[in-house]
């Protein structure tokens, strides 16, 4: 499993009761609330989020700091060397 953990980073939001990460293509979104509180999940195609200045990562988290998680899986066919590579506003953590 892929984990990534950004604090800053909208998609369109599908609402679910804690469902386990996806098996198939997508990843599960984990929003939280600056005191790290889950308010919102989402299955999103891919780890890619833009937040506009004074606006809501989530219709259901509140304006200002917060953080996401995105869980899934990596499927390589060919072994080899993969890059991640991230530009962010904040802080980032990859754990793989």
């Amino acid at each position: 499993p892929v984990l990534f953990l950004a604090a800053l980073l909208p998609a369109a939001a599908v609402r679910a009761q804690a469902p386990a990460p996806p098996t198939q293509p997508g990843l599960l979104a984990t929003y939280s609330a600056a005191n790290g509180a889950p308010a919102d999940l989402a299955i999103v195609p891919g780890v890619a989020l833009h937040v506009a200045a004074g606006q809501a990562a989530s219709p259901l988290l509140a304006p200002g700091s917060f953080t996401v998680t995105w869980e899934g899986f990596v499927l390589v066919d060919l072994r080899s060397d993969y890059q991640f590579a991230a530009e962010v506003n904040g802080k980032l953590k990859v754990e793989i």
